[in-house]
């Protein structure tokens, strides 16, 4: 194992690859905020379950665990940024674009309900929360992006079980994500528009969707959890 700064250097890329793969203190680090935010970002979506019961003391618990999760994942992305794994640190104009999206999402998402007790007309709020989870739903390519980076890095370094997790996990999340996700938008826009459904049937075929889709959620959370916490465990033993 390499200590402090130093960076180790695995193996040139495959030909044809103009990066080298190498292990520094700033991915080791990324890999272990990654793992954190995984953790958190199930506990986001309880934290809505809680935030249903109209507790005001819920909300504030629902905006902390939003906001500890926002920030441990802005020091992810600044520990990436800042990996010489070229792989990892590549400059991406269009992940950078849609993490900014999703992230506006998710403030939206993490102190809307604090709003909601101050304001008995939640319409307003219903459709602060219907674009929140539309930039989020609209922006599940950033997980394939990101996903597909970490299944490359790791094939270079040799860790081929997790990089075929990392892959598969990244695609799973950009579809999944995108139709649960959409569902929760689509289901909060005939809300804020309820004068102007026609079908109450149309609201409840997107609302199954949107409130069963956290049970399978829960799966993909104890996969994205296992999946970091090797990734982050072969980082630290190289």
């Amino acid at each position: 194992m390499m200590n402090g700064n130093e960076i180790q250097t695995i193996e040139y890329a495959r030909p044809g690859e103009d990066y080298i793969s190498v292990v520094d203190e700033h991915l080791r680090r990324a890999a272990m905020l990654m793992f954190w935010v995984s953790v958190l970002s199930g506990l986001c979506v309880g934290s809505g379950f809680l935030v249903i019961a109209y507790a005001p003391g819920f909300a504030i618990l629902h905006a902390i665990i939003y906001g500890i999760t926002i920030v441990l994942a802005l020091l992810a992305g600044r520990s990436m940024a800042m990996t010489q794994n070229k792989v990892i640190s590549a400059k991406s104009s269009q992940r950078f674009i849609l993490d900014v999206l999703a992230l506006c999402g998710l403030m939206i998402v993490g102190i809307a309900p604090l709003f909601f007790y101050r304001n008995s007309n939640n319409i307003s709020g219903t459709s602060a929360l219907c674009i929140a989870f539309g930039l989020m739903a609209g922006t599940t390519y950033r997980h394939y992006i990101l996903y597909n980076a970490i299944g490359r890095s790791c094939r270079q370094l040799r860790l081929f079980s997790i990089a075929n997790s990392m892959t598969a996990l990244g695609g799973v999340k950009f579809i999944y994500e995108l139709i649960w996700l959409g569902c929760c938008a689509l289901t909060l826009l005939s809300l804020a528009m309820k004068s102007f459904v026609i079908q109450a049937e149309f609201l409840i075929v997107l609302a199954y969707p949107a409130f069963f889709g956290c049970i399978f959620f829960m799966i993909i959370w104890i996969w994205m959890i296992i999946a970091h916490f090797l990734w982050a465990r072969a980082l630290h033993r190289l």
